[in-house]
């Protein structure tokens, strides 16, 4: 490494850094980033912010009228696909239901942000520590897991 850059890694891997240093270095710096998030597991911050851009980016979404729609089609590919049939009446219910878009986009944010990490990183932890007989603690495994959603929390940005 050059003495800049191996200066700037050796910085990175040893510093406690925050929750932006931590998205940023995720995208720029992966590896020293995930050394320093092991070193010094924090995960709350992430977890919010990425609760926070899948919950904006759907309520915003379905504050529209074609987001509403777009939710009701949704809903009725999904019955159909698990073999429900969708009458007219039941279309009218889940036109119903879209009306209840932001209480639909918090869940959905909260299952696909905090709580699918917090589940990954269980199964991640009970692998890592119980099958290969790793030696992480659950709380550094929650950190690397929320500090690698940052790619998903890009992801819903421009897709979203």
């Amino acid at each position: 490494m050059s003495g800049s850059a191996g200066a700037e890694a050796s910085a990175l891997s040893t510093d406690n850094l925050s929750t932006v240093e931590r998205m940023f270095g995720v995208v720029r710096r992966p590896r020293p980033t995930f050394e320093a998030v092991v070193r010094w597991p924090r995960s709350a911050g992430l977890l919010v912010i990425l609760f926070a851009v899948y919950f904006l980016a759907s309520a915003a979404l379905y504050a529209t009228r074609v987001g509403r729609q777009a939710l009701v089609d949704q809903w009725e590919n999904t019955a159909i696909a698990f073999g429900q049939p969708v009458d007219d009446a039941r279309y009218a219910e889940l036109q119903r239901l879209s009306e209840q878009g932001l209480a639909y986009a918090a869940g959905t944010a909260l299952l696909n942000g905090p709580l699918a990490a917090a589940v990954l990183a269980f199964l991640l932890f009970g692998w890592f520590t119980g099958v290969r007989r790793g030696r992480a603690s659950y709380r550094q495994v929650l950190a690397i897991v929320a500090a690698g959603t940052t790619l998903l929390i890009l992801r819903q940005l421009v897709s979203g």
